[in-house]
């Protein structure tokens, strides 16, 4: 079976039609629009989404390891349960989104947009939230071993439970 094209990926978002559990590792998915897409278990490690705007996308156990997501818009977007090792999110929007259980171990997530996010249980390990906006966000449980918040925003961050170390 052939892997889906950028084309083919754009007219099924558009139809509403789901991408769960789809193979698209590696797509060029720069500056797509995927506001409400159903990507629910896919597989878009390596894939570039720089500049995409999935507001409400649907991430929930997905893939993107090592993606390109830098400056994408993902208010709103549910990556609960994500693998997301050493991907890129510098300068990503993403108020409110769910992050909730992700593996965002050696991410970059410098200056991202995590107003009022949800990374509880979030495994942040060796990741780096130089400069982002955590205000009001929520990281109850979550491992912050080596995670680098120099110069962040974490007005109002709730780290209940959340574990730390050198």
């Amino acid at each position: 079976m052939s892997r889906l094209t950028r084309g083919e990926v754009l007219a099924r978002v558009e139809r509403r039609e789901s991408l769960a559990n789809e193979d698209l590792h590696g797509i060029d998915l720069t500056g797509a629009d995927l506001r409400g897409a159903i990507l629910t278990g896919a597989n878009l490690s390596y894939a570039d989404l720089g500049g995409a705007d999935a507001r409400g996308a649907d991430l929930a156990a997905a893939t993107l390891c090592l993606a390109n997501i830098e400056k994408a818009d993902l208010a709103g977007a549910n990556l609960a349960g994500a693998d997301l090792t050493g991907a890129v999110l510098d300068g990503v929007a993403a108020q409110g989104a769910v992050f909730a259980g992700t593996e965002l171990l050696g991410t970059s997530c410098r200056g991202a947009h995590l107003r009022l996010a949800d990374l509880s249980g979030a495994n942040l390990a060796g990741a780096s939230f130089r400069g982002a906006d955590l205000t009001g966000a929520r990281l109850f449980g979550a491992n912050l071993h080596h995670t680098d918040f120099g110069n962040a925003d974490l007005a109002g961050a709730h780290f209940g439970l959340a574990v730390a170390g050198c």
